[in-house]
């Protein structure tokens, strides 16, 4: 992008004697700068570099989306099967220009596809029906077309944040704005409509009372309302009562609770979880069958003094039901890395490593690899299986410069009629004549799975049974 700054490297002067590591002249140019020289790890200040312009590509793309959401240009993609820039200036009433920009920028992240043309003016373009879920439907499992709002307004509070860092004191939460809110409200709500009613059936005694009796649900933390309004719809017996501490959430939970006809049996009420006697006042004193809290225990001053006041509002065999993210409480460097390429596979170095791997082979190792990995996995994703099966033609001796950018592989090798199976999705990738990988993915299969045998806890009748995918795979050689 012409005229965008980038970040202005150190001199870098090879003259040190360690191995792997170079001298950095830091001095500063000025006239009264005390010129001075470090050894450092040039490949980490590299490393560095890569992802922070990798962390703000990233931020720009997220902004991009909100732009187009905002502005209606992805629902009018969805509604076309594809259109030209002038075609969605048309649409959306937004200058020709901009919209070619805009769809110009959208075809190199990938967010939209190039539907035909070859010049700027006549170039259609369309959007993936697989992103229509993601970008426009709400209450889709797969929905976080909201990131980009969230991102807009984390980092607008950012100066209110700093300013707390430095005098004391905090930052309250209307702060952040209404784009915080309805973000947060957006990107949580596809859970609150598919998984909710499996979190209260967790606790099935209090499932089946609210079923059959219907009783009182407390909702501690309610946001704009979407756990609440599942609730009500969940368990049409039961009254259920959110309360949150900001007036503006609670405002917007009122609304939508209108908006899907659920206001009978639904009531929101300002107050702090910590305040018994707020609580009491507005479940209007009756004995409390569950009290959930969904997503923001842990964003409470005081927690505990939160689940104190609740114990003495439920009824004999009431219960509270904590939903949050489940996190490793220790801390370990890299560890955010880590997590970060188990949900989105690598940033960068895939093909890099295969190579050096390759190099110290030095050309005498060959091993095919069987890449099993489960397409409903939501704990490792399945684009990681895809790198690794890049990894393994590279190594194999495939030229990386042959292989499709992205997380994609090469045209898969047609497999023989006895290998095809309807409970998994192969491909077999050659280097040459030589099979270089054979990847896997089982549909509907998530992280764990004992490859059919019986004996072991994770055990899954449904799936093909593990010891036929190695067999097919040697037969293959």
């Amino acid at each position: 992008m012409p005229g965008w700054p980038l970040p202005a490297m150190p001199d870098v002067r090879r003259t040190s004697t360690v191995v792997g590591m170079t001298t950095i002249d830091l001095a500063d140019n000025t006239d009264n700068a005390t010129e001075q020289s470090h050894d450092v790890d040039v490949s980490r200040v590299e490393e560095l570099v890569g992802r922070l312009l990798a962390s703000f590509t990233g931020g720009v793309e997220l902004l991009t989306i909100e732009l187009g959401r905002r502005a209606g240009l992805y629902q009018a993609l969805a509604e076309h099967a594809a259109l030209s820039p002038a075609g969605l200036a048309s649409a959306t009433g937004i200058s020709e220009r901009y919209a070619r920009e805009w769809l110009e920028q959208q075809a190199a992240a990938g967010f939209v596809d190039i539907a035909g043309g070859s010049t700027a003016t006549d170039r259609t373009y369309a959007l993936p029906a697989e992103h229509v879920p993601v970008l426009l439907q709400p209450t889709h499992p797969a929905h976080f077309g909201a990131a980009g709002q969230l991102l807009q307004a984390v980092a607008a509070a950012v100066p209110a944040v700093a300013d707390a860092h430095l005098r004391g004191g905090g930052v309250a939460f209307e702060v952040f704005g209404d784009d915080l809110r309805a973000a947060i409200g957006a990107i949580n709500r596809p859970g609150f409509v598919h998984g909710l009613r499996s979190w209260v059936d967790a606790l099935p005694d209090v499932a089946d009372r609210l079923d059959l009796d219907g009783g009182v649900v407390l909702d501690l933390g309610s946001g704009e309302g979407w756990s609440s309004i599942a609730l009500a719809r969940e368990f049409p017996r039961a009254t259920v009562v959110g309360v949150d501490l900001d007036q503006a959430s609670v405002e917007a939970a009122r609304r939508h609770a209108r908006e899907y006809g659920v206001d009978d049996r639904v009531t929101f009420a300002v107050g702090n979880a910590a305040d018994q006697a707020g609580l009491r006042a507005a479940t209007g004193g009756r004995p409390v069958t569950l009290v959930t809290v969904f997503q923001a225990l842990h964003d409470m001053g005081r927690p505990a003094d939160a689940l104190a006041s609740v114990r003495g509002l439920l009824a004999d065999h009431g219960a509270v039901l904590d939903v949050g993210v489940r996190v490793n409480l220790r801390l370990a460097a890299g560890a955010a890395d880590a997590m970060r390429v188990m949900a989105a596979g690598p940033l960068s170095g895939v093909e890099e490593a295969a190579l050096q791997a390759r190099a110290a082979a030095h050309g005498q190792a060959r091993v095919p690899a069987l890449i099993v990995h489960g397409a409903a996995d939501e704990t490792v994703a399945p684009v990681n299986a895809v790198y690794l099966a890049r990894q393994f033609l590279i190594f194999n001796g495939f030229d990386p410069s042959a292989l499709p950018k992205g997380p994609a592989l090469p045209r898969a090798g047609m497999l023989p009629m006895h290998f095809r199976s309807k409970e998994r999705l192969d491909g077999d990738y050659y280097v040459g004549r030589r099979l270089g990988a054979r990847l896997v993915l089982i549909p509907g299969l998530g992280h764990a799975w004992s490859g059919g045998d019986a004996a072991h806890r994770f055990f899954d009748a449904t799936h093909v049974e593990a010891t036929r995918l190695v067999c097919d795979f040697f037969a293959a050689h």
